[in-house]
């Protein structure tokens, strides 16, 4: 059985994927964002809690909301705050990568979560 994620389990592992990145997951044929791109194995806040293979069988689904409505969400995920996702969601999608660290921090301080360290 997979490890169910807390919100400041998820929080740690998609800030970590994204300063690291730097880049959105975007795909330059669909003009959007996406869980996952396979051309360049860039992956978006929510993608980096999936796999490959998940990524693939939710992309039609749309955002966060569109996951729960579906029922597609990962069992291991079900538990966390949606607005959360939401928000990490919205961070990746909507704002510069430059300006992430102090969104991320924003929205870690919402939540009542720690900003992972180094």
């Amino acid at each position: 059985m997979e490890e169910v994620l807390s919100n400041q389990t998820a929080l740690n592992k998609v800030v970590k994927h994204m300063l690291a990145q730097k880049e959105k997951a975007y795909d330059d044929r669909q003009k959007m964002c996406v869980y996952w791109d396979e051309d360049t194995g860039k992956k978006c806040a929510i993608g980096c809690l999936l796999t490959n293979k998940e990524c693939t069988e939710i992309e039609g689904y749309g955002n966060v909301i569109g996951l729960m409505d579906g029922e597609v969400l990962p069992e291991r995920l079900q538990d966390l705050d949606p607005s959360l996702l939401m928000d990490l969601q919205d961070v990746h999608d909507n704002k510069a990568p430059t300006d992430w660290l102090k969104e991320l921090t924003k929205v870690a301080i919402q939540h009542n979560l720690s900003m992972p360290s180094g």
